[in-house]
């Protein structure tokens, strides 16, 4: 159960962990993954995270990629 979702315009979720300072930090599956499979701003998000009390907890459901969605969509209309 989630009580709230924020859309957010800065690079990290550093800025909006520490205005919002909420009980989970949530990121999905592809945060699991070995250090190069991920964003690599994440260990920093991580760490403030947990500094702050927050408990860092992943989703497993699939995911979809918006960037790879829109470049097939893209470069279905190029070819």
């Amino acid at each position: 159960c989630v009580n709230g979702s924020v859309i957010s315009n800065f690079p990290t979720a550093i800025d909006m962990l520490d205005l919002l300072n909420p009980d989970i930090f949530f990121k999905g599956n592809e945060y699991h993954l070995a250090p190069e499979g991920r964003f690599a701003g994440f260990e920093k998000e991580k760490d403030f995270a947990t500094s702050k009390g927050i408990k860092v907890s992943f989703t497993f459901e699939e995911t979809f990629s918006s960037t790879e969605t829109l470049k097939r969509l893209y470069d279905a209309i190029i070819d």
